[in-house]
């Protein structure tokens, strides 16, 4: 049995050459599966994970509450006033 994808994949068929999309879960073929190098695309069979895997339609796992709320930014801190000038022109020298 080939090894399962933990992740979703998009790669062109060595064969065909024709874009594919394997989902988390497939088994691709061997001439496929030589193409994926990222190990953290495979999932890791001494763990056989029996969770549910939501599907793409209709269903989104459950993320649970957090306890610590992020906290409020602080208010900046006033500083001295800072003078503003007038924005007239001076007269045209003679």
């Amino acid at each position: 049995m080939g090894r399962r994808l933990a992740a979703a994949v998009h790669l062109d068929h060595p064969v065909t050459r024709e874009r594919i999309l394997l989902e988390p879960g497939d088994a691709p073929e061997d001439c496929v599966a030589e193409l994926i190098t990222n190990p953290s695309a495979w999932t890791d069979e001494s763990k056989a994970v029996t969770a549910h895997a939501p599907s793409l339609i209709g269903e989104h796992p459950q993320t649970p509450p957090l306890d610590d709320p992020a906290p409020e930014p602080e208010a900046p801190q006033p500083g001295p006033e800072k003078l503003t000038r007038s924005r007239t022109r001076k007269p045209a020298a003679k």
